[in-house]
């Protein structure tokens, strides 16, 4: 498969819809327990493997802290296309890809899709690549590729 960042979006927002859709606290494998939502938490990695993560986190203190890297057994989408992308993209792979995020969780929230949630008054969204090279926060609208 090659690499369309489109497509990707597209596959993207429909797991989105599909996890929140489906959503069931005392089900769902994240940190936190079964307390609303503090923080929707995407991650993605493309150096090794390729995948995409949404991390739903209860805790009351949710943070970059690399937590949610404990819950992606559970709660990834493969992206094996992204690896083999990577090799030939360069450094700026990293940060098209974390825009796109950007992007795909913006449009999932104005189009209500978090909304059946149980959000936490304040909730916020953030996004990590796994070794690092992009961040962002929707509390400051940071991004920060290294």
């Amino acid at each position: 498969m090659s690499f369309d960042i489109k497509t990707d979006a597209v596959d993207i927002y429909e797991y989105i819809v599909s996890r929140a859709s489906n959503y069931t606290p005392t089900i769902d494998i994240g940190p936190g327990g079964n307390r609303p939502i503090q923080m929707i938490y995407a991650g993605y990695e493309f150096d090794q493997e390729g995948w995409f993560a949404l991390i739903f986190d209860r805790r009351s203190d949710a943070a970059h802290d690399g937590e949610w890297t404990r819950y992606l057994r559970e709660n990834t989408l493969e992206r094996p296309h992204w690896a083999r992308t990577a090799l030939r993209a360069g450094k700026s792979f990293s940060r098209s890809l974390g825009e796109m995020i950007v992007d795909v969780l913006r449009r999932a929230e104005r189009d209500g899709v978090f909304s059946g949630l149980p959000l936490a008054i304040g909730y916020w969204m953030g996004i990590e690549e796994f070794n690092g090279s992009f961040g962002w926060d929707s509390q400051t609208g940071d991004g920060q590729p290294d």
